[in-house]
């Protein structure tokens, strides 16, 4: 944000998205959260029109700066890939393990759901994609609560690989607590998955009714939801449902493209 001024100068539109807030994520110093505050204020002075991604931001932004914000979300595929070759190299079975994918940070609540897992006593795999070029001291403690368990850390897996993971995992936990509309969280809807979210203004946002939500610092009742997922009833598979529907009609890259388009031939003019 701090640099928007400058394209300005040479009569350019400048427009800014300005994702969820950084600064409330652990692992910047206080130096650094200041500096994402800051930029927070620059946000809403330089640029010629603000994006948020969710709602919850966007409210954010017009309480706390009396901002105006144009609110666009992220876009998913709905569907899912029915090849399995990410799955024969772990070992993994469909529909017979549990899926995490993100960051490796504490804010994203990775030892929570290795918590809730582990306290639901369900015997099915849980695979923790994801990884953190920083965050070797955090990592070292998911391996440490994950070791001897039936729990894989296979790093990061991007492309065709993460998407079939997604099409076939039992359910997708999703435990982040800092950020607007998360890709991930609407590409396992998109698959099809099984949702269990964090419950957050901004996962609550994009999930509404098509998955199970509990915060997940309540390790009891997310090992609750753990085992009803891997019990299987016919609300899960309408559940499922029911999120490929959300992703198409709110969430479709068509809508969201669109509406790209609108913004930049308005502030073209």
């Amino acid at each position: 944000a701090f640099l928007t001024w400058i394209p300005r100068l040479r009569g350019m539109g400048v427009v800014i998205n300005v994702d969820g807030i950084e600064r409330l994520r652990e692992k910047w110093s206080r130096l650094g959260k200041e500096f994402y505050r800051i930029n927070e204020l620059l946000a809403t002075w330089f640029p010629n029109r603000i994006v948020t991604d969710a709602r919850a931001i966007q409210d954010y932004y017009r309480v706390r700066y009396r901002a105006a914000t144009c609110f666009i979300p992220y876009g998913a595929p709905a569907e899912k890939v029915e090849s399995k070759r990410v799955l024969d190299e772990l070992g993994l079975r469909p529909f017979a393990y549990l899926l995490y994918v993100s960051r490796l940070e504490p804010e994203n609540n990775a030892h929570r759901v290795i918590e809730g897992y582990l306290k639901s006593g369900v015997t099915k795999p849980l695979v923790l994609v994801g990884d953190a070029p920083y965050g070797e001291k955090y990592k070292d403690r998911l391996r440490a609560l994950a070791d001897g368990e039936n729990i894989l850390m296979p790093g990061a897996i991007y492309g065709a690989g993460y998407r079939e993971l997604l099409s076939h995992c039992i359910c997708y936990l999703h435990g982040c607590a800092v950020g607007g509309t998360h890709p991930a969280l609407l590409e396992a809807m998109g698959a099809g998955a099984l949702v269990i979210s964090n419950e957050t203004p901004e996962n609550r946002e994009a999930v509404g009714d098509t998955g199970l939500l509990c915060s997940f610092e309540d390790v009891e009742e997310l090992s609750i939801l753990i085992d009803q997922a891997v019990s299987g009833s016919p609300q899960s598979d309408r559940l499922r449902e029911k999120a490929q529907e959300r992703i198409r009609s709110c969430y479709s890259w068509e809508r969201v493209t669109d509406q790209y388009e609108e913004l930049f031939n308005e502030l073209a003019r």
